[in-house]
């Protein structure tokens, strides 16, 4: 293989568990894309998009510095052969094409077939092949041959724009689905939009404001969903900053967006490019462990009692039932009392919560950031977007993107006034551009 940013070629590795054979070795697939285990290094990486070189090279001020390759390719390759199917994936080709996530792309040089497998499978093979693409297109002729209503004709012509070998991947991924349980239109439309979304790739990147204002949400204000969809919206823009071609769904628009926003579990969207789950940073103990660290404890519990107090008195005016309103005026003026000492109180803490981001953001790069608004004048909870830069002095700098909304870019201070102290348990941040999504969750977003 090689790499357009690598300095030297590579192998392609395919594990014997592999067990399909071509020529006497294990045959690849397009999944066949796992750093280091089947994909070997490729020297020296020049791409600036790569961390450790961009490092590198602002150390050696400005001079390109290229340095040891570490890609990371978490998407299959792009091309394979869809009639020809191992271990359940499209057999690779020397055509097919890879991209590193660091702006590399990498191509095969030679194909390891010697002798016999260069003539390709054998005539029973490809019998057994026509045999399963016949099967499979009973899918979608079931579609294309039904009754046309407005969502079947929205369907066909989705299909319409397909190649044949296209239309057989969709077929052979609607026959699994279908075999899960799925109605046959609903397989049918599950395995248009998995193809979809893995075409919707455009680049490697999007810069901000093709990741942004709006374009990660277009919709919003169109309905009330898509004005509580900032779980869908938060992680379509980072999508869109991996190159990926997709705008959010509205809250309830299935049960992915639905759960997504209801039970916060966000992070079962990413994994870890090694494949592993990710860990991001709770929030609750980092605030408490850094009140201990600045001596503010006993500070603070006096703050969260001040806005217990608050919170109490201001249920009862809310709901005064058969109150004495002459105890529900007294109960008015304690909570402006109250609130005055609770604004002026919150103030000293804004610069531990700020440090505290400061430190759990220090790597350049955009994170996921899951919050709780004040309670006291807001209340509810958000996900939204924080860009980690350097200075020239080295020192780390936080921006607020708002992927909703799209409104214009924050500093992170304007951000902090907002939220609650302290945070949720469920308060999180996590660098995200750099993990790999879980396609699986795909039904997230429409693609453009």
């Amino acid at each position: 293989m090689r790499c357009t940013m690598g300095s030297s070629p590579a192998k392609l590795t395919v594990l014997p568990s592999r067990t399909v054979y071509l020529a006497g070795k294990p045959q690849a697939n397009i999944s066949d894309t796992k750093s280091m285990v089947n994909l070997g290094a490729f020297g020296l990486c020049r791409s600036m998009g790569y961390p450790a070189t961009a490092s590198a090279t602002a150390a050696a001020h400005g001079v390109l510095t290229p340095m040891p390759c570490m890609h990371n390719t978490p998407m299959p390759w792009i091309g394979g052969k869809t009639d020809h199917i191992v271990k359940g994936q499209p057999a690779l080709l020397k055509s097919c094409k890879c991209q590193c996530m660091w702006g590399g792309t990498i191509s095969l040089l030679d194909n390891g077939q010697v002798g016999e497998g260069a003539r390709g499978v054998t005539a029973k093979k490809k019998q057994s092949i026509r045999q399963g693409q016949k099967q499979n297109q009973i899918q979608l002729d079931e579609i294309l041959n039904a009754p046309h209503s407005l969502s079947k004709i929205t369907l066909i012509n989705k299909l319409k724009k397909y190649s044949d070998e296209q239309k057989q991947w969709i077929a052979k991924k609607a026959a699994s689905y279908k075999a899960a349980g799925l109605s046959t239109m609903d397989s049918v439309i599950k395995a248009e939009h998995d193809l979809a979304f893995i075409n919707s790739r455009k680049s490697t990147s999007m810069d901000d404001n093709q990741a942004d204002l709006k374009h990660s949400n277009p919709k919003y204000g169109l309905s009330k969903q898509y004005g509580i969809n900032c779980a869908t919206t938060t992680t379509a823009f980072m999508l869109r900053k991996q190159g990926y071609d997709v705008v959010a769904r509205a809250k309830n628009a299935n049960a992915h967006t639905a759960a997504i926003a209801r039970e916060l579990n966000l992070y079962d969207v990413w994994k870890n490019p090694d494949g592993s789950d990710v860990s991001p940073t709770m929030l609750l103990d980092a605030f408490n462990a850094k009140v201990a660290e600045k001596g503010l404890t006993k500070e603070f519990a006096e703050f969260e009692r001040t806005k217990d107090d608050l919170l109490k008195i201001r249920s009862v005016i809310n709901n005064p039932g058969n109150i004495d309103p002459q105890i529900i005026e007294k109960l008015t003026i304690r909570e402006k009392e109250l609130m005055k000492t609770y604004n002026s109180t919150r103030v000293a803490f804004e610069p531990v919560y700020k440090e505290m981001l400061l430190e759990a953001c220090q790597e350049e790069g955009y994170y996921t950031f899951g919050l709780v608004w004040d309670s006291v004048k807001y209340g509810g909870g958000h996900y939204t977007v924080i860009k980690s830069v350097k200075d020239k002095n080295g020192n780390t700098v936080l921006t607020n993107i708002e992927p909703q909304t799209g409104v214009p870019y924050r500093s992170i201070d304007a951000l902090i006034t907002n939220l609650d102290f302290p945070p949720d348990e469920y308060d999180t941040v996590m660098r995200t551009d750099d993990k790999v999504f879980n396609e699986e969750y795909n039904d997230l977003f429409d693609i453009n």
